[in-house]
């Protein structure tokens, strides 16, 4: 904060000739007697301040006119007393030259109290003038300071208008943040609810996944294996089941086997895979199951189990129906 002039006790009042006091005249003029100008600089919006200082500049004016009247005023009276000295003086004379003491002295009297009166107007009149130059003076640095603060207002003007174009700015970057916010909260709220859903299908697709399904396609194999083999055994009491797998068929005996098979370790649909299996299965498993009847022994190898249990569980999770 600023320190404000303070404001001091007023040495004229109103309708006081301030011009006829140094003092008075002196506090007018530094502008104590008017604390508003000095306090309302900081408090006003400056077109209240630019008309207080052309009001204040107004009356300067007027205080000068007047104090150059009460000058030219003193000037006459003292020229007046100049032209009545000089009758005095001249009636003084024609006095010594009549013989008439009394009226000799009560004129010398009369001329001196004119003399000291006009030695005292005079006086003041120098100390008028002093206070005139003084006035005049203090007078153009009032009317700097005006003019100085006329440029410190125009430049307030101008930093007011920069700073309300500042402030309108970040008024429309604030709106701008605020609706990328806003944009921002939706599409966190979007992602929130499709992240989930895209990292499963992204999991779905990926080959950890795959070989988890083709893990659980063995266990349920295996587990199918055993279901299909008590299943069978229960249907067909007379069927006898080979459990060895590596046991030696005479069909196979003429099956030509490369000595190097190329490896491949890629994933293959899995629905081609049920497809084809089911496929095999029907033509090479269960066609000749449907020629023997509930005594006659048919004897199964391990994969043939293995290849049943598969078939049946297929049925169960695809709802594929052989032909």
């Amino acid at each position: 904060m600023c320190n404000l002039p303070k404001q001091a006790t007023p040495v004229a009042g109103v309708g006081t000739s301030v011009w006829q006091s140094g003092e008075a005249s002196a506090t007018y003029i530094r502008g104590v007697l008017l604390p508003w100008l000095a306090s309302e600089l900081y408090t006003l919006p400056s077109k209240v301040l630019m008309d207080g200082a052309a009001k204040a500049m107004v009356l300067n004016q007027h205080y000068q006119a007047a104090l150059f009247d009460g000058v030219h005023d003193a000037s006459r009276v003292i020229t007046s007393l100049d032209g009545k000295m000089t009758l005095l003086r001249q009636e003084l004379q024609d006095l010594k030259v009549g013989g008439n003491l009394d009226a000799v002295v009560v004129a010398e009297v009369r001329a001196a109290e004119a003399q000291s009166i006009a030695e005292h107007l005079r006086i003041e009149l120098e100390e008028a003038n002093g206070r005139r130059g003084s006035v005049e003076a203090e007078l153009e640095k009032t009317r700097s300071e005006s003019a100085s603060l006329e440029r410190r207002l125009a430049d307030l003007r101008e930093r007011l208008g920069d700073s309300e174009g500042q402030l309108w700015s970040a008024r429309a970057q604030v709106r701008q943040m605020e609706t990328e916010l806003l944009d921002l909260a939706r599409s966190k709220e979007t992602l929130r609810e499709d992240l989930p859903k895209r990292a499963i299908e992204e999991y779905k697709e990926s080959p950890g996944f795959e070989m988890g399904l083709l893990r659980m396609g063995r266990v349920s194999l295996e587990y199918g294996y055993q279901l299909a083999l008590t299943r069978l055994q229960a249907q067909h009491p007379g069927v006898e089941i080979e459990l060895d797998p590596f046991v030696t068929l005479p069909e196979d005996a003429d099956v030509t086997v490369a000595d190097e098979q190329p490896f491949d370790d890629s994933l293959p649909p899995p629905d081609v895979v049920v497809f084809l299996f089911l496929f095999v299965c029907q033509e090479f498993l269960f066609l000749p199951l449907l020629y023997v009847g509930p005594q006659t022994t048919v004897v199964l190898t391990l994969d043939q189990c293995k290849a049943l249990s598969f078939i049946e569980n297929a049925q169960d999770y695809l709802n594929i129906e052989l032909s």
